[in-house]
């Protein structure tokens, strides 16, 4: 059994042969972008143990709450009485709190400025802790009480004051 090949014992096939230069300049420029990449997620994560961003100035933290009443009309005779599609609108209010941010470029002064080094800065906004919606969707109904659905709404937020737009995708049981 000498021709077995010991796993442990390093041979030149399972060497890889590097031809990275680390003192050229696309590998500095590669390595600026990874140290980046790795601050963006380390701000990002910095973001969700502060609750989702800064503090608004009143001091308040994010409002980690959704709750709402929603009244819904569905179109067609009797449609909780057989499977199949059920197309809907609906009306609704609650409360919640959407946070949206969007990045800022920006110059320190104008010599800054002459040289295009920017600043990379964050806006954000909180909006609501209240709510009023207007929506519709779809349903289809694999029983005559249950089915998945696709939904879309317009939020207003109130306290606030911005507008959202929110998508949903579930499945509904009925009683």
């Amino acid at each position: 059994m000498n021709d077995r090949i010991d796993p442990l014992t390093p041979s030149s096939s399972a060497v890889l042969q590097s031809h990275v230069d680390p003192t050229s300049a696309r590998f500095e420029a590669n390595m600026r972008f990874l140290a980046d990449m790795v601050s963006q997620v380390r701000n990002e994560e910095e973001k969700i143990r502060e609750g989702g961003g800064p503090k608004a100035p009143t001091g308040n933290p994010f409002f980690p709450v959704h709750a709402e009443l929603r009244v819904t009309y569905h179109f067609g005779s009797d449609p909780f009485h057989r499977p199949g599609f059920r197309p809907y609108v609906h009306l609704s209010g609650g409360l919640a709190q959407i946070d949206g941010d969007v990045p800022v470029p920006a110059f320190a002064d104008q010599a800054a400025y002459k040289r295009n080094s920017r600043l990379n800065l964050t806006a954000w906004k909180k909006s609501g802790t209240a709510f009023l919606g207007l929506g519709g969707g779809l349903m289809y109904a694999i029983t005559p009480k249950s089915g998945p659905f696709l939904d879309v709404r317009v939020l207003e937020m109130l306290g606030v004051s911005g507008t959202a737009i929110s998508p949903l995708v579930g499945y509904a049981i009925g009683f």
